[in-house]
């Protein structure tokens, strides 16, 4: 999976997340929010971070965390994971 892929693929996924988590929700999520801006709390961003692990076949290690703030530091951070094979 490219890197363009594999951003649309994480908004799509942090997008599902937050609606449904907070069905109020209108609008798209852009790649610039921060996580709280979001919602997500740091229980939401543990359940986020399995979802998207789960379904992109990757593992964010722990000590990335701390430099995980805003959606696209999730798919900067995914992009460049080596262990990315784009299986679901």
């Amino acid at each position: 999976m490219e890197h363009q892929e594999t951003g649309t693929r994480v908004l799509e996924l942090v997008q599902d997340f937050v609606t449904t988590a907070d069905p109020d929700r209108t609008g798209p999520v852009p790649a610039t929010a921060t996580l709280d801006e979001l919602g997500v709390d740091s229980l939401a961003f543990v359940d986020l971070l399995s979802l998207v692990e789960r379904e992109l076949g990757v593992e964010v290690p722990d000590e990335a965390l701390p430099r995980i703030a805003t959606v696209q530091d999730l798919v900067d951070h995914i992009s460049s994971s080596p262990e990315r094979d784009g299986t679901s």
